[in-house]
């Protein structure tokens, strides 16, 4: 198990070292945070949390270790991945709606498909989030706010729901 984990790190950092070197790194203590970030901007999606995770963990044990004072990772976050979850096509998610068997399993098979909200996310969600009147949901996600604007379809089965629990 620790071999493989040491040949993927071999294999993320390879070309992050070779670089450093390039620009005249001698020493990891000479790495700086814009050092990180820039390896990090040469990929993106999964390959660049790759990066930023090997790095970290690295950099982590390195200073554990008593080997660097400091750990330019830290504080870094990763921004996550920017990709646009495909949408669900309507015949799809006719289908899908057409297994729940009530109107809290039907709003939140529309939250998932056509908001893409995680589970994470519906979990969180409180009854006082959902403003019919505003046509708006509000999810709350660690640091912001994310405000869904209701179609014509997820505010009938937020409507229905709300509908259901009030009686």
């Amino acid at each position: 198990m620790e071999r493989e984990r040491d040949a993927r790190y071999r294999h993320v950092l390879d070309p992050i070292l070779k670089d450093w070197l390039a620009d005249g790194a001698e020493s990891l203590r000479e790495i700086t945070r814009d050092d990180v970030r820039r390896a990090i901007a040469t990929r993106k999606g999964t390959p660049a949390r790759s990066i930023h995770i090997v790095l970290r963990n690295v950099f982590r044990a390195l200073r554990q270790e008593g080997v660097t004072f400091r750990d330019p990772t830290r504080g870094l976050v990763f921004a996550g991945i920017n990709k646009i979850p495909p949408s669900v096509p309507s015949d799809r998610l006719a289908d899908v709606l057409s297994h729940a068997q009530n109107d809290f399993q039907r709003f939140v098979m529309v939250l998932v498909c056509v908001h893409a909200l995680s589970g994470t996310d519906i979990r969180h969600l409180l009854l006082t989030d959902l403003d019919l009147s505003r046509e708006r949901l509000i999810v709350r996600r660690p640091g912001k706010r994310h405000i869904i604007y209701l179609d014509e379809l997820t505010y009938r089965c937020a409507s229905a729901n709300v509908t259901a629990a009030g009686q």
